[in-house]
């Protein structure tokens, strides 16, 4: 085939498919909610001598960070037929408790570690069709977290981490119906905290426990939405 008729069928191929999209994305802004599982890809054991207890009582517990669910709401703001920008606010909830003991003694054993987090960033549309769309998105965070709160064989310690920068991106396929239009997708997060100073912590904390003085909780998110076009 020859070079004429190549140049032909791309300029074809690119009119259908911003004709697509004009039809998909012709709001100039956009409210969007979202609903994400997270799934952490680090782990972290936390040790504690629990000095004067049971040496039946667990002295060890397994922290998986970055995994939970995580609502989210946001607007669009339409820049190109193609790209928009988007600004977001999530809430992270991760935590697993749990009943454990030894002999007639039952303690709450496990951890929590929630955070607040602001996301920018760009999304860049690739119309399918007339009613369906792929995004392809990125952008920068700010998380605010609260302590981690662990829980052992019925004692209880809070560690307090700084807010911290980090970034995401993924991909979503869109499907529309009148002004609303429904996506799922996958979202990578990188995000790393490290701890505060000058916090009452066990005298033995930073030697049983040397790799919480910085943590991550990057993870693969699953996000669903719903997004109402103006």
């Amino acid at each position: 085939m020859s070079t004429f008729k190549h140049k032909y069928l791309l300029l074809i191929f690119v009119l259908v498919s911003f004709e697509n999209f004009a039809q998909f994305g012709h709001s100039e802004f956009y409210a969007v909610g979202k609903f994400g599982f997270g799934m952490g890809m680090n782990s972290y054991t936390y040790n504690s001598n629990l000095n004067g207890t049971s040496m039946d009582l667990p002295r060890s517990i397994q922290i998986e960070l970055g995994t939970g669910s995580i609502p989210e709401i946001g607007i669009g703001l339409k820049i190109t037929e193609a790209v928009y920008v988007e600004a977001s606010v999530s809430y992270s909830f991760t935590q697993d408790f749990y009943k454990s003991g030894s002999g007639n003694e039952i303690f709450e054993q496990g951890y929590s570690f929630h955070r607040y987090a602001i996301l920018i960033g760009g999304k860049y549309y690739v119309p399918v069709s007339e009613k369906f769309v792929m995004d392809f998105n990125g952008g920068f965070s700010y998380s605010l977290p609260e302590d981690l709160i662990v829980k052992m064989s019925g004692y209880t310690e809070s560690i307090k981490y700084a807010g911290t920068n980090g970034l995401q991106f993924g991909f979503s396929g869109n499907y529309r119906v009148g002004v609303v239009s429904f996506s799922g997708g996958l979202r990578y997060r990188f995000e790393g905290f490290s701890i505060k100073p000058h916090q009452q912590l066990p005298d033995d904390f930073e030697s049983l426990n040397p790799n919480f003085q910085k943590i991550s909780s990057t993870g693969i998110d699953v996000l669903f939405g719903a997004q109402y076009n103006f």
